[in-house]
């Protein structure tokens, strides 16, 4: 793997500041969120409700693409992001708490068991920590960081990550104004999948657009992936 400095990255930094209309509609979706909330039923944003699943899909798609999309020449790199995209798909599903709801439903939506009583819940966290480790490591040693720093950088869609996610976070632990608890919990949930429809959107951007393809192409007249 070819050694970059961080200065040096830095220094060659360039952006892309296109405005796709994928962008467009998740500025627009993110700047109604707010309004969204307290319109629509908050079943939506209860756990395993409409938008948690539909996050689920997305997530899907977004492993799927990496999977089956994403070219020869950055096959190793979309491995190690399908992994992560499986990861986030655990996360959403509780790793596996959902598929064990207790029958009680609160005004923030059905619960479900605790972790610690799921079966086999040790063996579980186990294999999410072994699982971590191994993409910690792909990350750190198979996951050619010099090709995707020398892609411009599409500041809008990361712009707007930084919005969404500091909102999304800001939903979920502090008390909005105008916003009842179930209303910021779909607050909450319509922000953390505009969060994975940009995480999406930079998978196609880093993989299988022009801009970047013809990046790794360039690249690999000088260094071998």
């Amino acid at each position: 793997m070819p050694h970059c400095s961080l200065s040096v990255t830095l220094r060659h930094l360039r952006f892309y500041t296109h405005l796709s209309p994928a962008c467009i509609i998740m500025y627009i979706m993110t700047g109604l969120a707010y309004k969204l909330a307290k319109i629509l039923p908050p079943s939506l944003g209860w756990e395993n409700g409409f938008l948690e699943n539909t996050q689920v899909v997305v997530l899907i798609t977004g492993c799927l693409l990496c999977l089956s999309a994403a070219p020869k020449i950055i096959r190793k790199q979309a491995l190690v992001i399908a992994g992560i995209y499986l990861l986030m798909i655990g996360r959403e599903l509780s790793w596996g708490r959902v598929f064990y709801p207790t029958g009680i439903i609160t005004e923030m939506g059905p619960e479900f068991i605790a972790m610690s009583q799921i079966p086999y819940h040790n063996l579980i966290h186990l294999a999410i920590g072994i699982y971590c480790l191994v993409l910690l490591y792909a990350l750190l040693h198979s996951f050619n960081w010099h090709y995707f720093w020398a892609i411009p950088l599409p500041l809008a869609t990361f712009s707007l990550l930084f919005i969404t996610v500091a909102g999304q976070i800001t939903a979920e632990h502090l008390s909005l104004p105008g916003l009842t608890h179930p209303q910021a919990q779909t607050l909450e949930e319509i922000l953390e999948l505009i969060i994975y429809l940009e995480t999406l959107a930079l998978t196609w951007y880093y993989g299988l657009t022009k801009v970047s393809l013809s990046t790794f192409k360039a690249s690999t007249t000088s260094v071998k992936i």
